[in-house]
Formats: C-alpha cells, structure tokens, sequence
C-alpha cells in the first residue's frame, strides 16, 4: 500500500509520500515479496518545469526482467520535454503519453496487477502573473479614472466658481450653494463655451431657478428636516 498526500492551502500546495515499495521476486515458481524503503515516489523536475510535483502509487516497478522505477526514467523525461515551460495541463499529457509508451514497451501484454498511478499537482507561473497584471492593469485603469475625474471637477470648480455665480446671481448660502448643486455644469460643456457664454448659462440657469424657488426652497428645507 502506498501512501501519497497533497494539499491545497492559502499559500500554496504540499505534496508528500512515503518511500517503501514492494516487489514480487519469483524464486521455483513462487512470488516472493521484497521491500525496499528507499523508494521515490515525489517526483520533482528541473526548469524551467519547477513548480510542477508528481506522487505515484500503485505498481511500483516497469519492466519485469529489468525493473525500473518511475524515478528512474525521469532523465528521459525530462530530455524529451519542450524548452519552455508547459502548463499543468501540458505536462500532464507529455508525462502520460511518456509512461504509457514505456509501459507499453515494457510490460507484459498479460500483466493483470495494479496500474502505475500519477497524481500531478502544481501552479501555472504564467497564468498567475497575468492574473496579478489583470489586477494591476484593472487598478490603474480604476485609478485613471479617478484622476481624470478630480482633474475634470477641478476645473468645472474653478470656471464655476461660487464667486462668479455670486457676481451674477447676488445669491448667498445656502441658497447660492443649492443653485450651483442644481445647475453645475459638465465639463465637456465648459470646453465649449468662454467666460462670456458660461455668464450666459448662468443667467439663464437663475431665471429658471427664480421661476422654480418655492419647490427648491421646499427641496432644501425637507433636506434640512432629514438632517
């Protein structure tokens, strides 16, 4: 029986498998089982394929008239893999198709025990730098945003001004305060218009506003009441 554990936890994932392996030795017709204690059965690999971890359990040997463990062919392995670095899934199949042609070279045909298990764990580096470079790139545009905002209210401050209001409407607070909320211009406005027009906007903004004062009286007051 063999013995593999892997686990998943916030900071990453542990693998971890004991090390005896039992092999049937045929002596006058009969199976004799020898053990051995110093057995890999954690496979780990070289780069650029580091952060991939393999436990095997199951039949612990290939070959019957040369047995050899999966540890064994890793050199192989890994001599046949692509230069760059493969994915969880990628290495999954070259390690498959791998053992399954050595097992198919090297097996009896009428072999009847237990298969040559892998479990293959690990994290796809590329994958978590573009996740990390999404989160950035989500940030910054997030952050751009909020900066071109401030930059756009800044300006719409600065040419609608409480004292340019104040010069033409002769409002004071808080009725020059509810005026500018209810008539503020947008900025894609301000870009079109000078000094002169935005004066225009304004006058006109305050006669609708006189010709509508008792409902924003009545607006400012039940906000006062909440309050």
């Amino acid at each position: 029986m063999s013995l593999g554990i892997i686990i998943k936890g916030p900071e990453g994932i542990v693998l971890a498998a004991e090390s005896r392996i039992t092999i049937g030795y045929n002596a006058g017709g009969q199976s004799i089982p020898v053990f051995f204690d110093n057995a890999t059965k954690l496979l780990s690999f070289s780069e650029p394929n580091t952060t991939v971890g393999v436990v095997t359990y199951g039949q612990a040997i290939i070959g019957p008239k040369e047995p050899r463990t999966a540890a064994s062919f890793l050199p192989e392995f890994e001599g046949g893999l692509p230069k760059e670095r493969l994915t969880i899934k990628e290495f999954a199949k070259n390690l498959s198709d791998f053992f399954m042609k050595q097992w198919g070279a090297l097996m009896p045909a009428d072999y009847k025990g237990p298969d040559m298990t892998f479990v293959i764990a690990g994290f796809d580096l590329d994958a978590i730098i573009n996740m990390f470079r999404f989160k950035y790139n989500r940030s910054m545009e997030a952050l751009q945003k909020r900066l071109i905002q401030q930059e756009q209210d800044k300006y719409i401050d600065h040419r609608f001004s409480k004292q340019f209001v104040r010069k033409i409407t002769k409002l004071q607070p808080p009725e020059l305060d509810s005026f500018m909320i209810h008539y503020r211009p947008e900025y894609g406005f301000l870009q079109t218009v000078n000094d002169l027009e935005l004066g225009y906007y304004i006058e006109k903004s305050f006669e609708h506003y006189k010709a509508n004062r008792p409902k924003f009286k009545g607006t400012l007051r039940r906000r006062d009441e909440n309050n």
